[in-house]
């Protein structure tokens, strides 16, 4: 079986970029919350010493480790991205067959990509549609007799 791929990278850009906002506030709050305890750390093993040192001492000690967190970020972004598209994608889609259903256009059953988060969700669209009149029959209907 061919295996459909998205052509966008962002489906939905504001769903997206919360959710990479939201990788970017975790991982400052990371960073932080681990900052401040070593720091702690390092003030309270060590002999008595001016912050400055305390700070070249944290620098030499864990820059390192920042940078690596620094080059690992962006991996997490796109990895968050290509999950998102996972479960935004069929949303788009259903918000789309919606919209064109509501417009009173015939809409075919949807499906979802294989790996694709809400099967379910197809099917009861799909279902939901199949019980609709057809949008011809409903036009004629709501038209006044005799026009």
């Amino acid at each position: 079986m061919r295996q459909c791929r998205r052509g966008e990278i962002f489906v939905d850009r504001e769903v997206q970029a919360a959710l990479l906002w939201r990788v970017t506030g975790y991982w400052l709050f990371c960073l932080l919350s681990i900052t401040l305890l070593l720091v702690c750390w390092t003030v309270a093993s060590g002999p008595p010493r001016r912050s400055a040192e305390v700070a070249h001492e944290l620098y030499l000690r864990y820059a390192p480790a920042l940078v690596a967190s620094l080059l690992v970020l962006p991996l997490v972004m796109i990895d968050v991205v290509r999950l998102s598209n996972r479960f935004v994608g069929p949303i788009v889609r259903l918000r789309g067959a919606l919209r064109r259903m509501g417009a009173g256009e015939q809409v075919a059953p949807i499906k979802f990509r294989d790996g694709d988060f809400w099967h379910e969700l197809a099917d009861s669209f799909n279902l939901a549609a199949r019980r609709l009149p057809e949008p011809q029959a409903a036009e004629t209907a709501s038209e006044p007799a005799g026009v």
